[in-house]
């Protein structure tokens, strides 16, 4: 799947493995809401 972009959360893309942070560059953890190291 490509990138989705989020309208709401511009910064934020929805992949297929979750969340992506565009400006810090890494995955985020939905259900933490943190991001995976």
């Amino acid at each position: 799947h490509s990138f989705i972009a989020l309208p709401v959360i511009p910064k934020l893309r929805l992949t297929d493995m979750g969340l992506f942070d565009v400006e810090r560059f890494e995955m985020i953890d939905v259900v933490s809401g943190n991001a995976i190291s």
